[in-house]
């Protein structure tokens, strides 16, 4: 993603839980839909690599993941006082 390459993924597995619901399709009928838009497509492929380029990012910044991390902590460690 990080690469500006569009994802396409089924639902419910590894891939879809971290790439989301944008690069997510429901069958494999609409994944070989979805992979041919992104070759003959070329609006479609762009905007979806900058989307992915934006999701690559946001993935891989430590900051908004640390921050996640300790407010989730500090609710634990507050919600027993």
């Amino acid at each position: 993603m990080c690469s500006k390459l569009p994802i396409v993924s089924l639902p419910n597995c590894d891939v879809s839980n971290i790439c989301g619901k944008q690069f997510t399709v429901e069958t494999l009928s609409e994944y070989f839909s979805r992979v041919c838009s992104l070759i003959e497509d070329k609006a479609f492929y762009s905007h979806q690599s900058e989307v992915a380029w934006e999701t690559g990012k946001a993935l891989t910044d430590p900051k908004p993941i640390m921050k996640n991390l300790f407010e989730k902590l500090q609710l634990e460690v507050t919600k027993d006082e």
